[in-house]
């Protein structure tokens, strides 16, 4: 699912406020939320959907060089490899 968001904001509590002003749904962490969904002033959903603001690619940043040492060839690999797995 991508998202495209009319209201962004990196400030969850503003998040939070123009979802209780009714503003429509919000996508912010539980311990925002936790009390006003625990006093039924919010209601959750799509709990069966995995959000991910990060999109579908992955980086790594490393210091730029002539050669991957092996330690990152190694990270790397691990990182190719288990996300393939979680693909499946």
């Amino acid at each position: 699912m991508t998202l495209h968001p009319t209201l962004a904001s990196e400030n969850f509590q503003f998040l939070r406020e123009a979802v209780l002003a009714g503003l429509g749904v919000g996508l912010v962490p539980d311990y925002v939320v936790e009390a006003d969904v625990a006093a039924g002033r919010l209601v959750t959903s799509l709990q069966e959907w995995r959000l991910s603001v990060f999109g579908t690619r992955m980086y790594l940043l490393r210091m730029p060089g002539r050669y991957r040492t092996l330690a990152s060839r190694t990270l790397i690999d691990f990182l190719v490899e288990k996300s393939r797995a979680w693909a499946r």
